[in-house]
């Protein structure tokens, strides 16, 4: 039961991480947000793949990097969904 309440915790964090990912790596590639910007190295894995996506067209590829980007947000973010189910517990 307590690995359900991670993965949540994980996915819920992870998706947020997606969204503004892809919200800035699309105002990247469009031109609206500056590549020498803190956004473009918070969220790395997203920029590259629309910087990509912008030069050689958007195609299963670039889908591909950005399934691989949510996967390896989601490893990092396990922690952070380890430590909220804890905090959670113990209250």
């Amino acid at each position: 039961m307590k690995i359900n309440k991670v993965l949540s915790f994980t996915l819920s964090v992870a998706s947020i991480y997606f969204v503004l990912g892809n919200m800035v790596g699309y105002g990247i590639s469009k031109g609206s947000v500056e590549v020498d910007g803190i956004l473009y190295y918070l969220f790395l894995p997203y920029t590259l793949t629309w910087g990509l996506a912008t030069m050689v067209g958007f195609d299963w590829f670039a889908l591909t990097f950005i399934v691989l980007a949510l996967l390896l947000s989601m490893m990092l973010f396990f922690p952070i969904g380890l430590y909220l189910v804890d905090r959670n517990e113990e209250q």
